[in-house]
């Protein structure tokens, strides 16, 4: 089966909780630190934040017999990582498995100038749904559509073109996006005290490609469907509804067909 693994070509970031060998935890499960599985190597380590708030826990809870990481709302704080992510083009495909305990809950991905690159809301009040950021001042573009089951997120987010926002392989908002070639640091879960907007629920994957093409991004939900039980969630026209995408796939969910010749 195909995996990010297999196609690494603008691969930015690749956190995958259910690989407990990248996940570090002290004696209690909360986690100390989670490595990137790309070849950037990036390390996520809890925000420092006031007594008593605490890192998300691993080996707590499962989703389609997976690990996961286990954010616990406003007695939680977020990860954060040192340094840039680079990117040759403001163009990216973020895409990440969330199951929110809660209405009420938010997953946030967010620069050090705590520019909200994308979210997922779950509140009761306003912007609900999942959405990005359009600029450093602008409000956010979000669906007006939220869910609280396991789900997927992606986001199609182009440079000076229309970006794009899919639940579970279904587009549910479009608008302008921010240009960003260079996010400098980087937060999971929250906002960048560590505090404000945990996370309440448990995220299992998330993968960052500086690339926007269609194929790449339906690879990349039929993995994850597939692989953490959510395949039912997309649509019926999507190529990988049926199954896991495969290394010999094309693309479009159709796998190469070679001739045989015999003299």
């Amino acid at each position: 089966l195909w995996t990010p693994e297999d196609d690494v070509s603008g691969q930015l970031m690749w956190m995958d909780a259910s690989d407990t060998s990248t996940i570090t935890v002290d004696g209690n499960n909360y986690v100390t630190s989670w490595n990137d599985k790309s070849s950037n190597t990036h390390t996520f380590t809890p925000v420092s934040a006031a007594t008593g708030d605490t890192p998300p826990l691993s080996n707590f809870e499962q989703l389609n017999g997976l690990n996961t990481l286990t954010y616990e709302g406003g007695n939680s704080r977020g990860l954060s990582m040192s340094g840039d992510i680079s990117a040759t083009a403001s163009d990216y495909i973020v895409i990440y498995v969330v199951d929110p305990d809660t209405v009420g809950s938010d997953v946030y991905l967010t620069d050090n100038s705590d520019i909200r690159l994308v979210t997922t809301y779950y509140t009761t009040q306003g912007n609900n749904g999942i959405g990005f950021h359009p600029n450093s001042s602008g409000s956010w573009v979000v669906s007006g559509q939220s869910t609280s089951a396991p789900q997927i997120n992606t986001f199609n987010l182009g440079n000076n073109s229309q970006s794009e926002a899919f639940l579970n392989g279904t587009s549910v908002v479009q608008g302008s996006w921010i240009q960003r070639a260079i996010i400098t640091d980087f937060f999971i879960g929250s906002r960048t005290d560590g505090t404000s907007k945990v996370i309440d629920g448990k995220l299992g994957e998330f993968i960052i490609y500086n690339r926007t093409e269609t194929a790449l991004q339906q690879k990349l939900e039929g993995y994850l469907a597939h692989k953490w039980g959510l395949a039912n969630n997309l649509p019926n026209d999507h190529p990988y509804k049926n199954s896991a995408p495969t290394v010999s796939d094309s693309g479009g969910g159709f796998p190469y067909t070679f001739p045989i010749i015999l003299s």
